[in-house]
Parts: structure tokens; sequence; C-alpha cells
């Protein structure tokens, strides 16, 4: 019976709310930084200025960094209003301390977590029992975060009696909501401790506690659905990793540091965690996209979607399976920029849900197109579709068996569209297809989950409190794996992401106004690329398309979850370099300096 404390985590992006807006005549442009499609956003500015959606036309730059937090349309709006009292146009950009002080930060907030938990001496779970309590500013109605580390709790080990309440309270501080692996990062946190904390009493190896008891494809998760994991497996997962890093000769006991070089000891902790992939973004339909590809007479395409890109590649992987598909160069495609005049909809990258939409509807899109060009040329070469070949690098359409006998682009489109070759695809809501989401044997609904686990080595200073990052390794299961640079990229900034929260990060409030005290970049102690070495960083990619049955192409979100996992592992190796357990996070020096009994912190005048 334990109780663990998470303090309130902030995004700190390079690039804050930025909007610019001007008017022409009664029409509304709008630029702004959102992860949400612009067609969404059009509608909730539509509902504020009391305007129709089709003389507001959203459009998205490329956006510096979102992990959550760019889902509104405020900035937007303020900054119409401005531009239509000056008659001109009307930029708006906010600072460090007023995205801190008017922001939200990570929900649940300020959580204390009062644990129960039983397992037989084996090891196996016979009960776990989470009651939570946390902040959340005014926003306490809106509860997504509890709800997924509700599902961490179900999902993440077989135990077959599980409870879990919780009580948000409102408080006098930011609001709460959506930072990266939205509650999964503190529900595995708490999960992964307090399983440490039972393993250490029964003298279980932590890599072997996961490999007979975490989740794998055929058990029954999620706390609301309770749905049957379609692919994947933790095991599988831990054990790889655990041999990549040697896990076996670094791996001294409970709390014995596998070196000491004077007040330095070195300790190593694997962890796991498991995150919404996409998936279940769809099944609550706010993940659905739409794409458009239109041909041009020279054989380039353009690719239009509401979809923002915020970062994860989804747009460069649009326009290689839409190349792939319409068997041409991936130079042959271009992206263009995001309208919400002139794009179809999309709901934007909610959830990691973004891949497994856009692209799908991209997919579905070049297939359109690909069709609707054959068909025009059996008109003109008076042949059987089947009969016929696309080349787009040659501009046109030739006859399989006889290559001479061809059509050019432009005659197709004259023919079949009034001189425009284009193809629509859309991402269904999967309720359109119960079929494919039903297990054959068992009956059972399926879904699919992020799955990840994460290896810390690190040196704690006990005179200090001081821990360096010696190695860390992230492991994910991906299904496929579209774009290799794109992956290792996500990867790799997830876990200079995770490490930058663990070792410090946490916004100090004030004791009686609420206000945030350390509301700037230099107080704020977040990591960037100067803060640590690119050679500690490891990803591996556990590539299986049997683990992500349910995805077109078979590839699943597998970069949002990946901090979470870092969460867990270490404050697991800082129990095995100093054998303390740290139950309030983040792994800041005052905190391991007052567990070890060296000194009375925190002494910060505020609330952390």
């Amino acid at each position: 019976e334990k109780k663990y404390r998470v303090p309130a985590i902030k995004h700190m992006w390079v690039e804050q709310h930025t909007s610019v807006a001007f008017w022409q005549y009664d029409e509304l442009n709008v630029w702004l930084t959102s992860k949400a499609g612009g067609g969404r956003h059009a509608a909730s500015i539509g509902q504020y200025l009391n305007m129709p959606q089709n003389k507001i036309n959203v459009r998205h730059a490329f956006l510096g960094a979102d992990f959550g937090g760019k889902n509104t349309v405020r900035y937007a709006v303020i900054s119409a209003m401005l531009a239509k009292k000056a008659g001109a146009p009307v930029k708006l950009r906010t600072n460090v301390k007023q995205c801190l002080t008017t922001g939200h930060v990570l929900d649940p907030g300020l959580p204390t977590a009062q644990w129960k938990f039983g397992a037989k001496k084996d090891g196996t779970p016979t009960a776990l029992d989470l009651r939570l309590t946390c902040g959340q500013g005014r926003a306490a109605h809106v509860n997504i975060g509890l709800r997924n580390i509700g599902d961490t709790l179900f999902s993440t080990y077989r135990c077959n009696n599980r409870s879990y309440s919780t009580a948000p309270y409102f408080t006098n501080t930011v609001d709460h909501g959506a930072v990266r692996a939205y509650g999964s990062q503190v529900g595995a946190f708490i999960v992964e401790t307090v399983i440490n904390e039972m393993a250490e009493k029964l003298g279980i190896d932590p890599v072997e506690y996961r490999t007979k008891f975490a989740m794998q494809a055929g058990d029954m998760v999620l706390m609301a659905q309770h749905l049957q994991l379609a692919g994947g497996s933790a095991p599988r997962l831990v054990q790889k990793l655990a041999q990549e890093v040697g896990w076996k000769d670094k791996w001294k006991g409970w709390g014995i540091p596998s070196e000491i070089h004077g007040p330095k000891r070195r300790g190593v902790g694997i962890c796991i965690a498991q995150h919404e992939c996409g998936w279940d973004a769809q099944v609550r339909q706010v993940g659905r996209g739409s794409v458009m590809i239109k041909i041009n007479p020279d054989g380039h395409a353009d690719i239009s979607s509401n979809n923002p890109e915020v970062g994860s590649g989804v747009d460069t992987a649009m326009c290689m399976v839409a190349a792939e598909e319409l068997g041409v160069d991936l130079s042959y495609m271009r992206k263009v920029a995001v309208s919400s005049t002139g794009s179809p909809n999309s709901m934007g990258s909610f959830a990691s849900s973004g891949l497994g939409t856009n692209v799908y509807a991209a997919l579905k899109a070049a297939e359109d197109v690909h069709d609707k060009i054959l068909s025009g040329a059996s008109f003109l070469l008076q042949a059987d579709p089947d009969d016929l070949t696309l080349d787009l690098s040659n501009k046109g359409v030739y006859v399989t068996a006889a290559p001479d006998k061809k059509a050019s682009l432009l005659d197709i489109a004259n023919v079949i569209g009034g001189g425009v070759l284009y193809g629509l695809g859309s991402s269904s809501p999967p309720a359109k297809a119960p079929d494919g989401l039903k297990d054959s044997v068992t009956g059972k609904s399926l879904t699919e989950r992020g799955i990840f686990a994460a290896f810390a080595e690190l040196d704690v200073d006990i005179e200090t409190g001081k821990v360096d990052i010696v190695d860390t390794m992230v492991a994910f299961q991906s299904g496929m794996v579209l774009n290799p640079l794109i992956m290792s990229g996500q990867a790799i900034g997830g876990m200079v992401h995770g490490i930058s929260q663990m070792l410090g990060e946490g916004v100090i409030y004030d004791e009686v106004t609420g206000t945030p005290l350390n509301s700037s970049i230099c107080d704020y102690p977040v990591w960037g690329a100067a803060d640590i070495d690119p050679e500690k960083l490891h990803a591996l990619a556990d590539v299986d398309p049997g683990d992500a049955p349910l995805f077109p192409f078979k590839a699943k979100g597998a970069a949002e979850g990946i901090y979470a996992a870092l969460w867990a592992a270490i404050p697991l190796a800082v129990h095995n370099a100093t054998g303390i357990w740290l139950r309030e996070m983040t792994c800041r020096p005052e905190k391991i300096l007052k567990e070890l009994g060296k000194a009375d912190f925190p002494v910060t005048k505020g609330v952390i």
C-alpha cells in the first residue's frame, strides 16, 4: 500500500501560440499554429464570430511542436477581432510566460495516487486498487487523462481483480489537458513503480516479472470498453530490449548499484508502458481524415488535406504511399499547404491517429484517381482497363501488351473530367466495418495499443543528488515502419522529452495564488539538444506486421508513448543505484537528497 505524486508538466515548445488574421471585405483569412484540421477550426471560429464557415479560410504553416497543447482557436479569434478593428492584418504571438499562465498543463494535474496491490508468492497479480485525487484548475470536468490512467491500470498487466476510482477537483491553477501520451505517462510511473516495489519484495527480476505477467495479444484490455488486444506482446519486447542492452550483466539485484565510483552510484532499470495508437481514436471518431489527389498533365501530383503537419512526418508518408500506388518516384508528389476552403476535411492529428487515418485516406485517393485515369484511357484506346498501364513519368497510359499504343494524361482529362484528373479518399470510422473488428475465435471486439519498453542507465551522486544519464534505449512495436528515418527521429525526440521531464521539469505554484513561479525558459528546466549526448540515445524497433493487424499497411502509431516507459525506467534506475524509492516525482536533486536523509528539502517557496 503506497502513495505517489506527480507535478504539473508543461509542453515547452520552441514555437509559442501564434496567429495571423486579415480580412478581405467580409471574408476572414487566418494562419495559426494548431494540430487540428483547418475545417474543424473554421467551424469553431465561425461560431465565435457568428460567421458562415465558407467565409473563413484557415491555413496552417509547419508547426513548431504540439505535444497536445495546440488545439485552440482562442488566439485566432482574438487576432481576427483586432484585425477587424484595425482594418489591417494583425499578428498575435504569445511568450513562454503567457503560455505557462494561460495555457494548460499535463492532465491529470497534481495527482496523488493511493495504491493497493496484492500478488501471490510467484508474482501473479491478484488485486490492483488505485484511488486517485487530482487538482485540475477550472477544467475538472475534462477527464480523458484520468481515463487513460485507468486504461494503464487495466491494460498493462493481467489481473482479474481491478478497481479504479478518481476524485478530480477544482484548483486555483492553470487548466489541465493533453500532454504527450496523455495520462499514460502518469499511469506508467504509478503502475510500474508499484509493480517494481512488489517485485523487489518477492525477489523477482524486473525483466522476468514483465515477461511473465505483462499484456500480449489475446488479453482483455481497456477500462471502459474491455476489448481484446489484437496484436503485440510486451513480454517479447522486454526480452528483446533486455538482450540488446546486456541486462543480465548489468543488473546486480534490487537496490544494488552496478558500479560505484566515489560518491557516484550507477543503476539500471527496464519498464514498460502502453498508449492508444490511433485505432482507439478512430473508434471515438476523433481521427478521421480525407485526402484529394490531383494529377497534372505533366504527371506530377498535388496532395491536399486539412491535416496539419505536426512534426510526425504524416505529410511525407502520404506522399510515399500515393507515389507507390501510382507507380512513380516520390519526387512527383507534393503535399499542398492546408486550406480549410480548398482541402478535404480532416480532424487533425490526435492520439497518434494522424498516420493511420490520413495515410489510409491518401491510399484510397490514389486508388480512386488511378481507376479514373484507366477508365478514361480505356475509352480512348478501346481496351479493357485491366490491360492498361499508368505511366505518370511519361505523362500517359499505354496498352500493356502494346506499349506504342498510348493516350496522354491531357487527352484523358478532357474525356473524363473537363481537364482535371482527381481522386478522393477517406478513412471511414471502423464502426462501418464491424466484421474486421471481431476475433474469429472468441467473438470479442478487437483493439490495438501502442506497446513500449525503456532501459535507463544512470549515475546518481549521493552527495549532491545529481543524476547523470549514462545510456538509454527505447523499444517499440510499430507493426511495419513506413519511414525509418522519421521513426528514428520521433523515437529520439521522445527520449529527450521523457528524460527532461523525469530529471527536473515541473511547474512550481505559489501556495496562495496558484500562479506559476517558474514561468520562463530560464526557470523551467526543460532539456534541449545541448543537454544530452546523442550517443546515449538508442532506439530498437520490433517490426512485425502481426503486431498491427487492424491497421492499414499493418503500421500503427509508435512514438507518442515512448517516453511514458522512460517515466518509469528512470526512477527504477535511481532505486537500483541508491536503494531509495522516489514516490514523488520528478527525480530532482533535492528530492533524492531528502529520501537519502541528507537534507530537509524541498525548501522551494511554493508547491511542486
